[in-house]
């Protein structure tokens, strides 16, 4: 798998270190042709153009987009947003994020235990009735990636990719059934799997946790998960432009998947299989905003937030649906179907940093190649 955005993150992050321990500079007006980016805001004239040219060079089609303390310092959208019209991205487009939906999900789950309405060291017993394992595990398990439940989406090792073949999952949803028809297949699937390992006896990777979460957010909140999220973290947070795969299935601003014939989005618009684990759709303005909330923590407590951040599996670094050893600073990386992404924040030196595309073609593949020498070198 090409490594093409390895390449353009490695750059966007030595860009910014040219900031690092100085005061940034004030935004200056710059112009681009409008087919490498489209600007909203005046970033900084050097990164600006430093950016741009490892576009070029990488040919790379996305949108990625850096900030310090809520400055943009660089920006840039290139490639098409819809290959069968021709449709470029902008900076407004909309991208599945996938993976860093997760702490999203997360962040609902605190947000619910600030209400009273759960702990995360309830059991499993308590949401999914007759579930075989259901007293021996507990919500913080599944926020961990400590419970040991298989992943519904699992990964092909040989390709990197999670997209089988309807036929290669266990369960059956098609898109004559309702999205809670389809959620109900998915959910008893997982819940008739043998635990892998005993519930946090070790850490493994598993979207079916973050599913499972996402139902339990539904039955502690009393509304669809969807509504939750919106209600207690977009609108708070000025997130007017993010939403769900099934909700922007056929936005003319969402980011359409290339190559366009992927199962896994494309059921997911319908089966709502990547719920809480990869659903969101989001902008890079967005996406910043989130990024700020999380480092300046300003949406949850400081309690809530120190219960996020905590490294459950040393040697993983893995907390709530939080890489927490990213380089210096914390966030995730997403993969699903065409789309690749990556969320930073560094709480630190102010750095937020979003890249995404929907062209397999421009993924990455093992996101912890990411210029680690690099950004460890420029950020910490």
């Amino acid at each position: 798998m090409k490594r093409i955005l390895t390449g353009i993150l490695s750059a966007a992050l030595l860009l910014t270190c040219a900031a690092c321990g100085s005061d940034s500079p004030k935004p200056t007006e710059t112009t681009a042709a409008p087919t490498e980016a489209t600007t909203q805001a005046a970033p900084n004239a050097s990164i600006q153009a430093l950016l741009e040219k490892a576009v070029r060079q990488a040919k790379f089609g996305g949108v990625v987009y850096i900030t310090q303390n809520g400055q943009v310092l660089a920006q840039s959208a290139t490639g098409t947003a819809n290959a069968e019209t021709g449709k470029e991205n902008t900076l407004d487009t909309q991208f599945c994020v996938a993976s860093v939906s997760k702490q999203f999900c997360a962040a609902a789950v605190l947000l619910l235990q600030e209400q009273g309405k759960l702990h995360t060291t309830d059991t499993l017993s308590t949401y999914f009735d007759n579930y075989a394992y259901g007293d021996k595990l507990t919500i913080r398990h599944l926020l961990t990636m400590r419970a040991g439940v298989p992943d519904h989406l699992a990964a092909d090792t040989e390709t990197g990719r999670v997209a089988y073949t309807p036929d290669e999952w266990g369960f059956t949803i098609n898109q004559n059934k309702s999205m809670a028809e389809n959620r109900i297949a998915v959910r008893d699937w997982i819940l008739e799997q043998p635990l892998h390992f005993d519930p946090d006896a070790q850490y493994e990777y598993s979207n079916a946790n973050y599913f499972l979460l996402a139902q339990i957010v539904e039955q502690a909140a009393g509304m669809p998960y969807e509504d939750f999220v919106r209600q207690q973290i977009f609108e708070p947070l000025g997130m007017t432009h993010s939403g769900f795969i099934h909700e922007l299935w056929d936005s003319p601003d969402a980011a359409k998947p290339n190559p366009p014939d992927d199962p896994l989005y494309t059921l997911g618009n319908a089966g709502g299989i990547t719920q809480g684990a990869g659903d969101i759709v989001s902008t890079a303005a967005d996406i910043d905003k989130w990024l700020t909330s999380l480092r300046t923590e300003t949406l949850l407590s400081k309690d809530a937030y120190a219960e996020m951040k905590q490294d459950y599996s040393p040697g993983s670094g893995y907390g709530y649906g939080l890489m927490l050893h990213l380089y210096g600073g914390i966030g995730h990386t997403g993969m699903i179907a065409s789309y690749t992404s990556f969320a930073f924040t560094n709480p630190q030196t102010g750095y937020n940093l979003f890249a995404v595309t929907n062209d397999y073609n421009a993924a990455f593949g093992d996101i912890t190649d990411l210029a680690g020498h690099v950004i460890n070198g420029a950020l910490q």
